[in-house]
């Protein structure tokens, strides 16, 4: 005589009663109050920001990279060394394109404040970086009261500006 018939319906019926138990609509209305509010809570504070804590209107806009790969790893700087201070800062460093072919490079430095707000940003373009061989970039920007650290963002591709 086989047990598994007997056994499956009282399995699978508390399994379905837990089940239909986790989807009542009790719990979900608490949360749904809880998000409601987060929400109006984040609407509050992006309402109360100040010019100290948002970008700036005035960065440099960098150029479109057709074709683009992420680049970092083609990159060597020292982040250590850039300074967040205000004012004029310059950050420099070197690439080699690891590709067999010519590429161009976008490198892209941000500078921002503790809740990752742009206070700064410079970028330099590097065209037909041949492959294998280093190239020096460098990078300068205004730099806005409060950043505290730099962030950089390299693009391979194609420079269409």
């Amino acid at each position: 005589m086989r047990t598994t018939g007997r056994w499956a319906p009282m399995l699978v019926v508390p399994a379905m009663a837990m089940a239909l138990a986790g989807c009542s609509g009790d719990d979900d209305d608490k949360d749904g109050d809880a998000k409601a509010g987060a929400a109006t809570d984040t609407a509050t504070a992006t309402e109360t920001a100040t010019a100290t804590t948002t970008s700036p209107p005035d960065l440099p806009v960098p150029p479109t990279v057709g074709q683009s790969q992420g680049g970092v790893e083609d990159v060597e700087w020292d982040q250590s060394a850039c300074e967040t201070s205000p004012g004029e800062q310059t950050v420099t460093g070197t690439l080699t394109n690891p590709t067999r072919k010519a590429a161009g490079y976008l490198v892209t430095i941000s500078w921002t404040n503790a809740t990752s707000d742009t206070l700064g940003l410079g970028y330099t373009i590097v065209r037909d970086a041949k492959p294998d061989q280093e190239v020096e970039w460098e990078v300068k920007a205004d730099v806005g009261e409060g950043a505290v650290q730099c962030v950089i963002n390299v693009q391979r591709g194609v420079i269409k500006k």
